[in-house]
């Protein structure tokens, strides 16, 4: 589904970057928002994934970016198949 948000891309393997999985804790903000790659809300236990989409608005960590550095940055959760296409199920690490 295009959502008027994402641009579908055709791509070869796993996104670049992708961190995780991990699951959500039930008193975690982001249960019940929706996953951008498939609208379907993330769920508590549900392995996520990180993405990132870049260093934001800070002109010191886009420089580091485009150095090849390492920088601060932004991402979105995601359903870990949505971005990776594989299932896995993972428990819940100590402390969250």
């Amino acid at each position: 589904m295009y959502d008027g948000f994402l641009i579908p891309l055709r791509q070869q393997g796993t996104p670049a970057g992708v961190m995780g999985p991990k699951s959500l804790s039930a008193d975690h903000f982001m249960v019940g928002l929706p996953c951008p790659a498939c609208l379907e809300p993330l769920a508590e236990g549900e392995p996520i994934a990180l993405v990132p989409i870049g260093p934001g608005e800070d002109e010191d960590d886009r420089a580091k970016a485009r150095a090849g550095g390492w920088h601060s940055g932004s991402s979105v959760a995601t359903h870990w198949a949505c971005a990776t296409g594989e299932a896995v199920a993972v428990e819940p690490e100590e402390g969250e």
